[in-house]
């Protein structure tokens, strides 16, 4: 008995999978039929479909303004963890504690630099009123290398620091 529940239990999984990727997969597509004849007095038949490439999306991708609290003594790497997927377009908001915060936001150039705390060849983000914001862009094609952002000073050092890769939206 229980094992006969369990198999029909695991069909009813399956049917339901199969049909939900099915309907998101469902396509706009346009499908023409068009017979011919070929030779004498026969008859045959073809069907196309104008999907060439796959699905069309007519969604445009979107950007999020992401907000992040920029104060000491926060580890940011779970930050990021908890705020994925970050992609590329989104627009990263440093929000300061106060107004005479005595620190700002930074972008290193490379890794080293980012475990080095070394901010030589670094620039610093403008304040733009609404915080120090930075916008994710694709450094390639299909890329995905990081963005390293730091505090100036000893803050950097003291882990007031973020490693952020922008993925690609699809």
């Amino acid at each position: 008995m229980g094992m006969r529940f369990s198999g029909a239990l695991f069909i009813l999984v399956v049917t339901t999978s199969i049909l939900g990727i099915a309907m998101a997969a469902k396509t706009n597509c346009t499908n023409s039929n068009s017979s011919s004849s070929y030779g004498s007095g026969s008859s045959w038949s073809y069907s196309y479909s104008s999907c060439a490439g796959g699905p069309k999306n007519d969604t445009p991708p979107t950007s999020r303004k992401i907000n992040i609290h920029w104060i000491e003594r926060m580890n940011y790497q779970i930050w990021t963890f908890k705020n994925e997927p970050i992609q590329v377009n989104d627009i990263l908001v440093f929000k300061l504690p106060h107004e005479g915060a005595n620190y700002n936001v930074s972008v290193m150039k490379d890794m080293p630099s980012y475990f080095n705390c070394d901010f030589a060849g670094s620039t610093i983000i403008e304040n733009t009123g609404d915080g120090l914001s930075f916008k994710l862009e694709a450094k390639g094609y299909l890329s995905n290398n990081p963005n390293y952002f730091f505090a100036t000073k000893n803050f950097c050092r003291g882990g007031m620091k973020l490693w952020v890769t922008a993925m690609p939206r699809w």
